[in-house]
């Protein structure tokens, strides 16, 4: 269903363009159309972390190159950054090469940080990525210049099944737009996909500070099972 809503409901824009269609019913369109991305986003969150918890997320660890999905990634995010006004930096100076880890958990993972990231970082504001090696980890940092987040407050941000957490640990405008987007589920899902990696989450915040989001991920990949 929501394939439909969502492939309709860009369709019409996109014919809106050159055919006679009212400036609210476009907005209308354009509304239905964000609503059905904003649930699918929910689902999908969803479906993830019920797997996750249930033990049923099987990980397909491979290497694969970290440098080029890094880029996709932000590449990706532009969008999103460029209508908030967001610009997003990255520094790979000594990334390690390759990478050992499910690449698709990786790759949710960097999105669901970096979304956080600009939803919180204020009209002009920088958003900045960094990847480097760590001794026998790789350490992927996002870093964002909002209105930051009181120290006891962070924990609540891992509570899943509750945005309304989330707009109470971020103060100020960031409540806002907590209320305006986003499912509460992200950082349970990226800290979640990280543990199962056998890697490390920290969040490090203060308020009027910003936030940086760290994860420390194995390079060489997860040891098998006994």
């Amino acid at each position: 269903p929501l394939n439909a809503i969502l492939g309709f409901s860009e369709l019409i824009l996109i014919e809106g363009e050159a055919s006679p269609l009212l400036p609210r019913h476009r907005d209308y369109v354009a509304s239905i159309h964000d609503s059905g991305q904003h649930l699918l986003e929910l689902v999908n969150d969803l479906l993830d972390l019920s797997k996750i918890e249930a033990g049923k997320w099987p990980l397909h660890p491979a290497l694969f190159p970290l440098r080029p999905l890094v880029e996709e990634c932000v590449r990706l995010m532009e969008v999103d950054a460029n209508a908030s006004a967001v610009t997003i930096t990255v520094a790979m100076e000594s990334v390690p090469a390759v990478l050992m880890a499910d690449q698709r958990a990786v790759r949710q993972c960097l999105f669901a940080l970096l979304s956080n990231a600009i939803r919180y970082s204020p009209a002009g504001g920088a958003v900045t990525v960094e990847v480097a090696a760590e001794g026998t980890m790789t350490r992927f940092r996002v870093i964002d210049h909002g209105a930051g987040i009181p120290a006891e407050a962070i924990p609540r941000l891992l509570n899943p099944f509750d945005p309304e957490e989330e707009a109470a640990a971020r103060p100020g405008p960031a409540a806002a737009a907590a209320a305006a987007g986003g499912t509460g589920l992200g950082l349970a899902v990226v800290r979640s996909l990280v543990d199962l990696h056998g890697g490390r989450m920290r969040i490090d915040s203060a308020e009027g500070s910003g936030t940086t989001v760290t994860l420390l991920l194995p390079t060489g990949g997860i040891a098998p099972a006994a």
